[in-house]
């Protein structure tokens, strides 16, 4: 049955009946265990005390004078406030002694039975029946007209030798039923009480509660708030009805205040399009002028071309290095026509664009060392960047920033000034001590002892890696200075990779480090670029390879030949690079942290000959590593001769 407003009175009076049978057959249970607890213990008080104070013959001889005084001891051992009368039957079912004065030897023939039965089974009996003895008659029997009586077997030394019949007094029935009446009255009260909060409680959930969020949502009606809701669900009553009709009401009166309301909304519409359409225009006016303000500010200038490769804007240090006056009209005009970038060699110049490179790389083309910016001025040495700018693979222009960097190139001049002539003269008197050394250990000065040339031999290993530092030394400062350009010729890469792995296979064979490489001849592919110069690149890098591996690993050179490119890679399971460091690997004079631990010597200067030695074959150089794991170094040139097809060569 569902619990609504409707059947509440009826299931609280359904749960009062119920609790008033439960107290009633509680009534009847406390009453049976209390006078069981009484009958119980009383048995056993008499029979312990029949089988101390008496003998079979007072059975035999009940009114001899020492049979009447061990009867009148258990009388007195018995004689409580609970118990009214006292009777001891034999065996035979005649009366031997009585507390009252039932003489000696009668027979109540209604108590016959009882005595017969209690014979047979040789167990105590408790009695209830209507009363008939008026012996004791007190205010509660004769409203309670039950006695209470109890029989039980006298066993002496084993043998049944008769009965004691107990009567229970009328003042010890009146407590227990006093006890009985208060605590059913108290389960009667909290069943009362239990059934009075649940149907208090039900009449809140279904009554009182939903009338308050009626009262709470009419209340938000009032206020305007539309959204509110005054929802009873799975109730089936009058509130449901109630709530439902509230809430078709709501509706109606919402859509009637929406109507209104977007009349006037529809009004005030209009005016707000207009102020924030001039709002913002303002903002982005003083936003697009800050940024103005800003580009034009910075020192690095700045140029934008547009499709057509005309000039789309410039700022004021752009404009400054390009024309010979900051007002010179130059939006609008051709790039081309307006700027002109070239690339200074040891002995010749070459033009570069770097927005076709821009465009052809579809992203950013950096501009070379030594590249200057033609001016009326003056040519300007410049470095900076031009990046493509691309929309779902179009291009939609070029932006370039660049900076002037003659201060900066004068004082890198110089410093390179002070490295070569340092180097210069380092390299003299080191070569010198080199020929000494050299003399003393091939014994020209007579025969050494063990430990003198195991020092000499130290002495000559360390002036060995100090003149290879001063050669790195003089490289950077030539190739700084721009005296290091070597005359260029046709190379033979895959013949230049075999070399290059058996000028190093002693270093690796020390180190037990196996070079995977394979000498194949049947292409030619060809690059333009100084042989020494590309040689001394791939070999700084191989060597790197093995330095950095532990004994063990491998080394693998591969060659990737694509259309007009060859791309050389050369790969390690060695140490790696650190993430946080790769970014300076090329860097002069800078080695990783794990490179110092692994090889303490080394000067750092190898992997930025080696850009640059790349670089002036037009090709460049890029790396991927991961710490512990080892590092892919790549090699990208220009081929002279065509390739039509894919082809990998693996240098084995």
């Amino acid at each position: 049955m569902r619990l609504t407003s409707k059947t509440i009175l009826p299931v609280g009076l359904i749960l009062l009946i119920t609790g008033s049978l439960i107290v009633v057959l509680f009534w009847y249970y406390l009453e049976g265990q209390m006078l069981n607890d009484f009958f119980v213990s009383h048995s056993d008080k008499v029979a312990r005390n029949a089988e101390r104070f008496l003998v079979s013959d007072d059975f035999n001889r009940p009114k001899d004078s020492l049979s009447v005084q061990h009867f009148n001891i258990f009388f007195q051992v018995l004689d409580v406030e609970e118990i009214t009368n006292v009777i001891i039957w034999s065996a035979s079912g005649q009366i031997v002694a009585s507390k009252a004065t039932l003489p000696i030897g009668f027979n109540q023939s209604e108590e016959g039975a009882i005595i017969s039965h209690i014979i047979e089974m040789k167990s105590p009996v408790f009695l209830k029946h209507i009363g008939t003895n008026n012996e004791t008659k007190s205010t509660l029997s004769e409203t309670f007209p039950y006695e209470y009586e109890i029989f039980v077997p006298l066993f002496i030394n084993g043998e049944l030798n008769g009965i004691v019949e107990l009567h229970l007094s009328d003042m010890f029935i009146s407590q227990i039923i006093k006890k009985i009446v208060f605590i059913a009255a108290m389960l009667f009260i909290l069943a009362s009480l239990a059934v009075f909060g649940a149907i208090i409680y039900f009449l809140h959930y279904f009554i009182i509660s939903p009338l308050n969020q009626l009262s709470g949502a009419s209340k938000a009606l009032r206020l305007g708030n539309w959204d509110v809701s005054f929802a009873v669900k799975n109730k089936k009553d009058e509130i449901e009805d109630l709530a439902f009709s509230f809430g078709h009401m709501r509706s109606s009166l919402k859509d009637s205040f929406e109507k209104i309301e977007r009349k006037e909304q529809s009004a005030k519409k209009a005016e707000k399009i207009a102020q924030g359409m001039s709002n913002s225009l303002e903002a982005e006016r003083d936003r697009g002028e800050g940024i103005l303000r800003y580009l034009h500010s910075i020192k690095e200038g700045i140029i934008a071309i547009d499709q057509k490769g005309s000039l789309s804007f410039i700022n004021l240090t752009a404009a400054r290095m390009i024309s010979k006056t900051e007002n010179s009209p130059l939006l609008g005009k051709k790039y081309s026509t307006e700027l002109s970038f070239y690339r200074e060699y040891e002995i010749d110049k070459k033009k570069i664009d770097p927005v076709s490179l821009a465009i052809s790389h579809h992203g950013t083309y950096v501009l070379p060392q030594k590249c200057f910016l033609c001016t009326p001025n003056g040519d300007i040495p410049v470095a900076g960047s031009f990046s493509a700018i691309m929309k779902d693979g179009k291009n939609m222009g070029v932006v370039g920033i660049f900076q002037n960097i003659t201060e900066r190139l004068s004082i890198e001049r110089e410093k390179d000034d002070f490295l070569s002539i340092a180097a210069h003269q380092l390299r003299t008197p080191l070569s010198g001590i080199r020929w000494v050394i050299e003399f003393l250990l091939e014994g020209d000065a007579g025969k050494l002892s063990k430990e003198a040339n195991e020092l000499l031999t130290q002495i000559f290993n360390n002036n060995q890696r100090l003149i290879e530092l001063v050669n790195d030394l003089l490289d950077v400062s030539r190739i700084n200075m721009g005296k290091s350009k070597e005359e260029t010729s046709l190379v033979n890469i895959c013949q230049l990779l075999s070399d290059a792995v058996k000028a190093l296979e002693g270093l690796a064979r020390d180190r037990k480090i196996t070079i995977h490489y394979e000498e194949v001849c049947a292409l030619t592919p060809n690059i333009e670029a100084g042989p020494k110069h590309i040689f001394q690149a791939f070999e700084n890098i191989i060597s790197n390879a093995i330095k950095y591996t532990e004994a063990g690993g491998r080394v693998d050179v591969l060659a990737k030949f694509k259309k007009n490119k060859v791309i050389v890679s050369v790969k390690d399971n060695g140490i790696g690079i650190p993430k946080q460091e790769q970014s300076k690997i090329f860097s002069k004079f800078f080695r990783s942290t794990n490179a110092v631990l692994k090889e303490a010597n080394g000067s750092g200067l190898g992997l930025n000959v080696v850009k640059s030695f790349i670089e002036e074959a037009n090709g460049k150089v890029w790396f991927e590593s991961e710490e512990g794991k080892g590092s892919e170094f790549f090699v990208e040139l220009p081929l002279l001769n065509q390739i039509k097809k894919e082809n990998i060569i693996l240098i084995k």
